[in-house]
């Protein structure tokens, strides 16, 4: 580490500013304390000290995130500018508390050095764009559902519970080898404190000070897709989830099943699981809003014994986009961020260790800021076509506004025999319930405070 001085180059809202020559250490100890110092006047060129002002005072005045500008839809955003409104504030809130500093490998403040250093100079909005691979166009009530909850839990956090995010997924997801070290890796075999669910959580609760989500992490080291399907159709859930259920269910088992995609016959069966969570998962609240399904994909290939053939360890992230544009669900790529960054340099370790799918912290860090900014573009486009939506009421007559059901119509399963000559036929029968469980479930018999469709779900 250099002894005296660092210049920082800063690009937040299109202002570009060389940081004047200061000390390192007090310049990141300052940062940990109040995100709002990285612009503060005395570290911004005089030139752009009216624009630092500005910022300034978005962020130390209402140190916050303004859930008016994010979720009511008031006026236009983009998930780029959010994020480089708030960056400082992003840099801040990934620095995780909960780790102690022995096992991270380094201090707080060099953790706080690399986080600036990913997020200004590796991934930039442009970066993390990559790890949007299909946003849902029909999901209107879902979204509004969740932006709802944000707002009652911020507005009175005593009287709204969170929103809750479930996730599904094995060994990656539970965060084994997340902190440096082989000895640390040895002796642990789960990082509830390391993992990119706990981080997500952090991320955002820190970013709107305030519990506004609950992230329960369901993973089980060595499981696939087909053990989430039974938890997920059968409300195997803990306490926490019994009663309504999460509002967001995220599947995370991409390293587990892409292993096994690298045939046909793998593509298929890959396939085939997916779509079964997807529908499990939307079907599962059949009295009730149903939840916000996401796909996320952190996998990057050549695990050990695995395919070392690079278009056969991308048959993943091919069935992956295929099937959430199929049910018009929320597909996240980790994998497809750092895809180029990886491949360029297999020696670097930051983001993937070659022959091993598990990584380290930084990693799982990325895979939290990869889920939020998709999470931006999605609340993003959601206020677009409620704008839009609301322009159109304008002209329309309120008799002709479309029936959104509380149960979604799926499309017909993905299948082989799926031929172009049958599937209007096919499809027309879906729309009837044909394929789904929840078009017979007696909502009014049904305990509106309890949804769990299994009393006795633990046996299954």
């Amino acid at each position: 580490m250099q002894s005296r001085a660092i210049i920082l180059l800063l690009a937040l809202l299109g202002c570009v500013g060389f940081f004047s020559i200061i000390n390192e250490q007090k310049y990141l100890a300052n940062l940990l304390r109040d995100p709002s110092y990285l612009l503060s006047p005395d570290l911004v060129d005089n030139s752009f000290e009216s624009d630092a002002n500005d910022i300034n005072s978005n962020t130390a005045n209402n140190a916050s995130i303004d859930i008016s500008d994010t979720f009511s839809c008031s006026s236009s955003f983009s998930a780029s500018q959010l994020w480089q409104r708030y960056l400082p504030k992003i840099i801040a809130a990934s620095v995780n508390m909960d780790v102690p500093g022995h096992l991270q490998g380094s201090s707080q403040e060099a953790q706080l050095g690399k986080i600036h250093s990913l997020l200004t100079d590796i991934l930039p909005p442009s970066q993390l764009r990559k790890a949007v691979r299909n946003l849902p166009s029909s999901q209107y009530e879902t979204i509004e559902h969740i932006i709802e909850k944000f707002q009652k839990r911020i507005l009175d956090p005593d009287h709204n519970a969170p929103v809750l995010i479930a996730v599904f997924g094995g060994s990656v997801t539970l965060g084994r080898e997340c902190y440096p070290g082989k000895k640390v890796r040895r002796a642990r075999l789960t990082e509830p404190t390391c993992n990119w669910p706990h981080r997500l959580e952090l991320l955002i609760n820190t970013l709107f000070e305030n519990e506004v989500v609950k992230v329960i992490n369901l993973a089980t080291g060595g499981t696939g897709t087909a053990t989430g399907t039974r938890m997920v159709k059968y409300w195997m859930y803990p306490k926490d989830l019994k009663e309504s259920g999460p509002d967001i269910i995220i599947n995370a088992y991409s390293t587990n099943d892409g292993i096994g995609a690298g045939g046909r016959s793998g593509i298929d069966g890959v396939r085939d699981s997916m779509q079964n969570f997807v529908r499990a998962a939307i079907e599962s609240k059949p009295c009730a809003t149903p939840p916000l399904v996401v796909c996320v994909d952190d996998y990057l290939g050549n695990a050990k014994g695995a395919n070392d053939n690079v278009l056969k360890e991308l048959n993943y992230a091919m069935v992956l986009e295929q099937v959430a544009k199929w049910y018009d669900t929320v597909a996240i790529s980790y994998a497809e961020v750092v895809r180029n960054i990886v491949y360029k340099d297999i020696t670097n370790k930051t983001f993937h260790k070659h022959g091993n799918v598990h990584f380290e912290y930084l990693a799982h860090q990325t895979v939290a800021w990869s889920v939020v900014f998709g999470f931006l573009e999605m609340f993003e486009n959601h206020c677009d076509d409620k704008q839009r939506e609301l322009f159109i009421a304008e002209t329309r007559d309120k008799r002709q506004e479309h029936n959104r059901s509380a149960v979604p119509i799926l499309p017909p399963p993905l299948t082989n025999d799926l031929t172009l000559t049958k599937i209007a036929s096919v499809w027309k029968a879906s729309e009837s319930g044909l394929y789904q469980d929840s078009f017979g479930v007696d909502c009014i018999g049904m305990n509106s405070t309890d949804q769990d469709p299994c009393i006795v779900a633990w046996i299954v």
